[in-house]
């Protein structure tokens, strides 16, 4: 009872929140090669479920089950520092699951990311960079069941991002490819990971796998599609003791739905393909105390849920709200348009300086012959033309 109504609290704490829009960022696992806009705050609240009943028969007629669960919810924070630049903070507040003994992580851990991208030809759809992330290990309980392998110590990471653009003047529009592929360090040489006071079993070495994945995403408006494939593929595995030893890979497709002030709320959906197969040794297993009889260490699917507000700049809500139209121009764009009018208004004052130099110089040529003329009349004795002079006369016939 104190579980849920922590949960029923942390829950309605989510809810009520105003978090951070993220119009590149989504519940993506696949990171794009595009970085938030610079000088921009934002906040996103990510939360994820999953529950399966396990039904067992103990005797003909006499049924037993247990329900088994795996439920995260936290606080994201992105800022961006300038076009190439972006970082990260995600705190994971609430963890819970179906593991050995009893208690939850309130809060989990904490990850730091910091994304360099967007290099590329301006003229080009392709836009690739790179992004490190670690993870410390704030939390009380690791090794979980139903989540990735997590030693409890300080672990590192990097990724190359890839990303082809729909429309490269406008980022978020269009149908956009995203690839990654990176490296994870879980720092955890021998380390035992259970409390069994007659384990002794720990890992020979630092283990290490790979991440990668791929994603499509669709603007259509309010109305955004994304579909990712995207898992992880151990080159080390942790100790046999680890919940998670198995490489896994999953499917996730999700729709994200934005507000006339750019809030967004998020729904995906995650179909695990492949990581069926337990590969944990489980140290009490000869006394029946497994977490489970039937289902591996890894869910089948996950429901994903998020919230995305704008921090800086704040969104003008009310009647004040007006949806994102052609007439409504970003920062950016007003800078453009006010760059290229003082370019013309140079560009003309240049053109009027010009013709009054060629004006000058003709008056200045024409000047230099009447004086030349002058000189000349001069030294042959005559005089300069005079319009009062009377005319010579006229010889008698």
């Amino acid at each position: 009872m104190k579980k849920l109504s922590i949960l029923f609290l942390f829950l309605a704490l989510q809810l009520s929140l105003q978090a951070g829009e993220v119009t590149r960022t989504g519940l993506q696992q696949v990171r794009p090669a595009i970085p938030i806009s610079r000088g921009h705050l934002y906040a996103q609240i990510p939360m994820r479920f999953f529950f399966q009943d396990q039904i067992l028969e103990l005797a003909p007629d006499l049924l037993t089950g247990e329900t088994y669960w795996d439920i995260q919810g936290g606080l994201a924070l992105f800022y961006g520092l300038n076009d190439h630049v972006d970082f990260a903070l995600h705190q994971i507040i609430y963890q819970d699951n179906h593991k050995p003994g009893t208690g939850y992580n309130l809060p989990d851990d904490l990850f730091l990311r910091a994304r360099v991208a967007n290099f590329g030809s301006a003229d080009s759809p392709l836009r690739y960079g790179g992004m490190i992330e670690v993870r410390l290990p704030i939390a009380e309980y690791h090794n979980l069941p139903l989540e990735p392998f997590s030693a409890g110590r300080v672990g590192w990471g990097f990724s190359l991002l890839g990303s082809r653009l729909g429309d490269p003047d406008d980022p978020g529009a269009g149908l956009n490819l995203n690839a990654n592929l990176g490296l994870f360090f879980h720092n955890d040489h021998d380390l035992v990971l259970t409390t069994a006071p007659d384990d002794t079993l720990s890992s020979a070495h630092n283990s290490s796998e790979f991440t990668f994945g791929l994603s499509a995403t669709k603007n259509l408006g309010a109305l955004g599609l994304q579909a990712e494939l995207y898992g992880r593929a151990f080159m080390r595995k942790p100790a046999g003791t680890a919940y998670t030893r198995e490489n896994f890979v999953y499917f996730s497709p999700g729709i994200s739905y934005s507000l006339p002030s750019t809030i967004q709320f998020h729904l995906t959906s995650d179909l695990r393909l492949s990581g069926d197969d337990d590969q944990t040794r489980y140290w009490h297993a000869q006394a029946g105390d497994l977490p489970w009889k039937s289902l591996p260490n890894l869910p089948g699917w996950r429901i994903n849920l998020g919230l995305t507000v704008p921090l800086i700049p704040f969104p003008r809500l009310g009647r004040a709200a007006r949806p994102a139209a052609a007439e409504e121009y970003s920062r950016q764009e007003l800078e453009e348009q006010l760059y290229r009018q003082l370019a013309g208004e140079r560009k003309r004052a240049e053109e009027a300086e010009e013709s009054l130099a060629r004006i000058r110089a003709e008056r200045e040529r024409i000047n230099a012959i009447l004086e030349r003329l002058r000189t000349t009349l001069e030294r042959s004795g005559g005089q300069p033309a005079d319009s009062s002079a009377a005319p010579p006369a006229e010889p008698a016939p």
